[in-house]
C-alpha cells in the first residue's frame, strides 16, 4: 500500500514566513518602539498636559491615594512603570 507524501515546496516555506514575520511586526514592533523611547519619569507638567491633572490632583493623588513620586529640591517627577500601575489599580471598567 504506498503512501504519498507530499513536501512543501520553497515557494510555500517563503510564503508561510512572510506571512508569519510579518504577523509578529505587526504585533511587537509598535510594542519595542514604544518601550523603547518611553521616558522613565513624568513631571507635573507631563501629567497636566497628557492626562488632565491639576498640581492640586497630583498632590491629591500623592498624599491620598498613594501615587509614588521622587522629589528634588521642589522637583517632583513621577516614575513612569509605578504611575501605569497607579493608574491600573485606580482605574474602572477597563475592559468593558
Amino acid at each position: 500500500m504506498p503512501t504519498n507524501v507530499e513536501f512543501p515546496s520553497l515557494k510555500d516555506y517563503k510564503t508561510a514566513a512572510k506571512e508569519a514575520f510579518s504577523e509578529v511586526l505587526r504585533e511587537e514592533l509598535p510594542k519595542v518602539v514604544r518601550e523603547a523611547t518611553r521616558k522613565d519619569y513624568y513631571t507635573t507638567n507631563d501629567l497636566k498636559e497628557k492626562f488632565g491633572f491639576s498640581s492640586r490632583k497630583q498632590q491629591y493623588m500623592r498624599d491620598e491615594q498613594g501615587l509614588e513620586h521622587v522629589k528634588s529640591g521642589r522637583k517632583i517627577l513621577y516614575p513612569v512603570n509605578k504611575f501605569d500601575e497607579w493608574a491600573k489599580r485606580h482605574s474602572v471598567n477597563l475592559d468593558k
